[in-house]
């Protein structure tokens, strides 16, 4: 679409006599709405069934606010690891596409299949890029790439460093107002989980555990029913509504985020912690 805007403008400025310009102008509109017709409107599907996520979490970070994206690009034909809907990893043949976000670059691999054509690449890429670019940058320290699936997985994160992307998932299930949010807790799988989940251990009670562990014994208590399911979920949840406390407190309008962040004293104490040692303040 906003190549049809450029190039119309251009064309307002010649001489409007020149009927060919006039229909070349209207041609690349009805070009450029027609493929933008063709690709999922990640940001207007139903209202998602989520179970877990704080109604008032929604707020955190919003499509107006800045972004350090830059731009997508096609790099190379090539192969990469790629993850198959069946839950299996292989390596295949990829079209790598580059995310630029200003401070870092992340690989965007697209398995020659078919999945996707270049309108529905760029869209989901230059999609989820303002979004990430909305995201700490200490996040993408130890992001290794973003893979997006034809299938209706959803967003997963991996302590491997990657996010995975099933745009008929996405599409179906989340409504506006989420995606940002996801992508906090995806992101804190794939960037942080391993570093914080193995921080150093404490011995209590003659069993030695990790700290996020410790905390969370003391704690006796989530912020979120999906926070219960294991440690890691527990770690997603927790970062994010430490996210939005740390950064965004005045969007606490229903004051929510403050009431779950009250039930987790002993983690938010350990994220601070580590806030401080690793500079995560600063990155934002």
């Amino acid at each position: 679409m906003r190549k049809g805007l450029l190039i119309f403008n251009r064309c307002s400025q010649g001489k409007w006599t020149s009927l060919i310009a006039v229909a070349f102008c209207a041609l690349t509109l009805v070009t450029s709405k027609s493929v933008q017709a063709q690709v999922p409107d990640l940001y207007n599907p139903p209202v998602p069934d989520l179970p877990g996520y704080l109604e008032g979490f929604r707020d955190f970070i919003v499509p107006s606010d800045p972004s350090t994206y830059v731009r997508t690009y096609y790099d190379e034909y090539t192969q990469h690891w790629v993850y198959d809907v069946s839950g299996d990893w292989s390596i295949e043949n990829v079209w790598m596409f580059k995310m630029d976000l200003g401070h870092t670059t992340v690989k965007v691999p697209i398995r020659d299949d078919g999945s996707y054509t270049a309108a529905e690449v760029y869209f989901w890429a230059n999609t989820f890029g303002k979004v990430f670019g909305q995201l700490p940058a200490f996040m993408f320290e130890n992001f290794d790439a973003l893979y997006f699936v034809n299938a209706e997985i959803g967003a997963l994160g991996n302590s491997a460093g990657g996010v995975i992307i099933g745009t008929q998932g996405l599409a179906n299930s989340f409504q506006h107002g989420w995606i940002e949010e996801i992508m906090v807790h995806e992101l804190a799988h794939a960037a942080i989980q391993a570093s914080v989940l193995g921080h150093e251990s404490v011995s209590s009670s003659g069993q030695t555990t990790n700290w996020w562990d410790y905390f969370a014994a003391r704690d006796n208590d989530f912020v979120s029913n999906y926070a219960m399911t294991n440690n890691r979920e527990d770690l997603a949840e927790t970062f994010g509504v430490w996210l939005y406390s740390k950064f965004r407190p005045q969007r606490d309008y229903q004051g929510k985020v403050a009431e779950a962040a009250a039930k987790v004293p002993g983690r938010f104490f350990l994220l601070d912690d580590l806030n401080t040692r690793f500079g995560w303040n600063a990155s934002w």
